[in-house]
């Protein structure tokens, strides 16, 4: 048969079948994938055919070596497509079925779990819906393809948000959830320049051995008389200490036009609100500069009851937020807790101004120095250079004020994602090596298209930094070791005095300087477990090497007929990986389809989130107070 008819053949088989428009989408492409591979396969067989009908010519061993190099290609297609199949699969258990992205999120760890609450998350297959209150388990060791956790979704009356300020009271074991920007008309405002009334929620880690979530509002107006707050913040730099909350800047959005209930305006905010664990009370400070869209850092090693440090993100020198005034990161704010005084500090060797990104803190057991490690963002501009630099990571070295470039970069960039520093509670809180990227989304797209149809390149959206050998993976290891500080952070204290040559002001050096040595001569140790191996590199297992002593006239000697029944072996072997690939890929696709079902699935919505650009507008006149309300680009 010539092979233009093995074509039309293989694809008359499925011809009728590939038509059904009803057909679930995992059993077409299993059927897209039976039709490919039965071709290959074809293939071959047309190749032993061939052979056995010439074994009396000598142009038979060229044409078994050709059918050899066939099979390989059919079997290594085979082998790709199972893996690829695998990686569509395996993804955190909480996750919908076609899961391909989630952005907005905020996280926290308390005690030997992680949680991730709010954002959006998205489903090829599926759609988008709103992210709920998801529990992961950090005493054992999982990969984000194998990572289990527990979805809790909130009460009715609990609006979703895109990254609300998460922190813990461990005074009170409270976990509080407050500000974000609110999806749908729960908390939207009816009247015109009007805000929506804040609210704090709350639950008890400890409620329950399980690590049940069950949100409960804690502070509201209608709750406490003596509420401050009359509006929600957004956007803000926040961070924690283990005795207040702190919160900076961030915008807040209001009712635009009387006549259209979705319009939406937003201003940015000159304030600094604080939340005391101790007194369970709020203060609203006024702070002279706008910020937005950046990062904050609690550094526990310096001044009395530590300082806390603010970068990145977006500094308007107004109230519009849709100024594009980019921070400078070679200026950095500092506050010194225990005084209440904000400081200005230049920092030497400054990346590229960025929002939208993430941060995570860790200091050795000396604590010789504390860093500040830096990842993705944007600068709002669709450019190579804006995805070549947000891809990468930098370290803010504390006292030096000095950012220091990681070795290796990740292989994608994102924005809108939320980083933590995890390990068990057996390690000290700001000892942790490994650092957690959770979700986020290229913005502005690179190539056009929609996030909500664009698969992460992560499996579950997840990948995980090792702090001290600045290397990325897909493995969290419960029993890695504590933070020490990496190797090119070793070496520029090595050969620097690792003080600022100017500081901002002297009240900084007498927080900064301290006894303890900048230098640390031991070498930074590897995690307990060691990297994987990359299946696809050189020297893994490659049939090229099996040639080299085979002279020519030793391969012409083999017997034709061994040669042609390995192949035939071999063909049977795909036969059956072929077809239990393909019954798989149908049984999973029918599993996802019951899953997706309502009532399999409660948490699932059928109505989701829509990416639609938003528009802001800066109104002088309402200089009212904060709130949290929606943009409409959201249901």
């Amino acid at each position: 048969m010539p092979i233009g008819d093995i074509n039309i053949a293989t694809d008359h088989l499925f011809a009728p079948t590939l038509c059904q428009t009803s057909m679930p989408e995992g059993s077409l492409a299993s059927l897209n994938f039976l039709r490919q591979w039965l071709h290959g396969l074809a293939l071959v067989l047309l190749s032993i055919l061939r052979c056995v009908s010439f074994s009396i010519r000598s142009g038979c061993h060229d044409l078994i070596t050709i059918s050899i190099a066939t099979m390989k290609s059919v079997i290594t297609i085979s082998l790709l497509a199972l893996v690829q199949l695998s990686v569509v699969e395996a993804v955190a258990t909480f996750l919908p079925p076609g899961f391909n992205g989630w952005w907005w999120q905020s996280s926290l760890i308390v005690k030997d779990r992680l949680y991730i609450d709010g954002g959006e998350i998205y489903s090829l297959t599926k759609g988008g819906f709103y992210g709920a209150t998801y529990v992961i388990d950090l005493t054992t060791s999982w990969t984000t393809s194998t990572l289990a956790g527990t979805g809790y979704t909130r009460d009715k009356s609990f609006a979703a948000a895109r990254r609300p300020q998460l922190f813990y009271d461990e005074s009170h074991d409270i976990v509080y959830s407050q500000a974000g920007q609110v999806y749908g008309s729960l908390l939207r405002p009816t009247e015109l320049f009007s805000y929506a009334a804040p609210q704090v929620w709350g639950f008890k880690p400890d409620d329950k051995a399980d690590g049940t979530v069950t949100w409960s509002e804690v502070y509201s107006e209608s709750l406490t008389p003596s509420y401050p707050y009359v509006s929600s913040v957004e956007n803000a730099l926040w961070t924690s200490t283990d005795k207040k909350h702190y919160s900076l800047g961030g915008s807040i959005g209001f009712l635009s036009n009387s006549s259209d209930t979705g319009s939406r305006g937003e201003l940015s905010m000159n304030q600094f609100l604080t939340y005391d664990y101790e007194t369970q009370t709020f203060e609203n400070k006024t702070h002279p500069a706008h910020y937005i869209q950046g990062e904050a850092q609690y550094v526990p090693t310096y001044g009395e009851e530590g300082v806390l440090v603010f970068f990145a993100g977006k500094t308007p020198v107004d109230r519009n937020v849709a100024d594009n005034n980019i921070g400078d990161t070679g200026i950095i704010l500092v506050y010194d807790i225990h005084n209440d005084k904000f400081y200005n500090q230049s920092a030497t060797n400054a990346p590229a101004g960025r929002y939208n990104l993430c941060s995570v803190g860790a200091s050795n057991a000396g604590n010789n120095s504390y860093e500040i490690f830096i990842y993705g963002g944007t600068t709002g501009s669709n450019t190579t250079n804006n995805a070549v630099e947000m891809s990468k990571v930098f370290i803010l070295s504390l006292p030096s004020f000095h950012w220091i470039e990681a070795p290796e970069p990740a292989d994608t960039w994102r924005t809108t994602h939320t980083c933590k520093t995890i390990g068990p509670a057996s390690i000290g809180k700001y000892n942790k090596r490994q650092m957690i990227s959770i979700g986020g989304v290229q913005s502005p797209s690179p190539n056009g298209v929609s996030a909500i149809k664009t698969q992460d390149a992560w499996t579950s959206g997840m990948k995980i930094l090792d702090l001290t050998t600045l290397t990325w993976g897909d493995e969290y290891d419960a029993d890695a070791k504590a933070y020490e500080r990496p190797d090119v952070v070793n070496s520029y204290y090595n050969d620097n005095t690792g003080y600022p040559k100017v500081w901002g002001d002297p009240a900084l050096e007498a927080i900064f300087k301290t006894d303890r040595s900048l230098k640390v001569t031991a070498a930074a140790s590897p995690t307990t477990t060691s990297s994987n191996a990359d299946p696809t590199s050189t020297g893994a297992g490659g049939s090229g090497a099996s040639d080299g002593g085979t002279t020519s006239s030793e391969k012409k000697s083999v017997n034709t007929g061994a040669i042609a029944g390995g192949v035939v072996g071999g063909v049977a072997g795909l036969a059956l990986v072929g077809l239990a690939a393909f019954f798989w890929r149908r049984r999973t696709a029918k599993a996802d389809q019951q899953y997706s079902s309502a009532a399999n699935n409660p948490q699932q919505v059928t109505q989701g989130p829509v990416e639609m650009p938003v528009t802001y507008k800066d109104e002088p006149k309402a200089e009212l107070p904060v709130v949290e309300h929606y943009r409409s680009e959201l249901p």
